[in-house]
């Protein structure tokens, strides 16, 4: 009974300590207002090189999204301008591997409003509000597996 009990406390403990309202954590209260799209050369994989990409990117401060398509071999990356400039993120891809990826901007745009029309089409805007993401680490996972296994 203990052990439930125990399990159950450090279980309740670790999902509320992975609770967030943001999918990236390093962006504080920035609003992205560009958009860089880009195409990125030497990627031979999408699990490693594309994901790579896009783990390096989105650690950046004033990064908010980083999606990275490994077929079409181009990368679209939203940011903040007030922190970040497109010239370190182009840096940060190119500096991978010792220089395996060749980047060419593509263009850099402003963020368009992500807003959609109220209820029934009448056409007034309203904005979207935000989510709410659960982040579950493997770390539980590993966790439970020993407490039930030494049981």
């Amino acid at each position: 009974m203990k052990k439930l009990l125990s399990l159950t406390i450090i279980l309740i403990s670790l999902i509320s300590l992975n609770c967030s309202t943001s999918a990236v954590d390093n962006v504080a209260d920035l609003t992205p207002d560009k958009v860089l799209a880009i195409n990125v050369d030497g990627m031979v994989c999408s699990m490693g090189c594309a994901k790579y990409i896009e783990k390096q990117v989105a650690k950046m401060e004033g990064v908010t999204s980083c999606n990275v398509n490994f077929e079409e071999g181009t990368a679209s990356i939203e940011f903040s301008s007030e922190t970040t400039a497109q010239e370190d993120i182009v840096e940060i891809i190119t500096g991978i591997n010792d220089g395996q990826y060749k980047v060419t901007v593509v263009e850099l745009s402003n963020v368009k409003s992500k807003s959609t029309t109220g209820p029934k089409g009448d056409g007034k805007e309203k904005n979207n509000e935000t989510e709410v993401s659960f982040h579950f680490p493997e770390l539980i996972t590993y966790f439970l597996s020993n407490i039930i296994s030494r049981s």
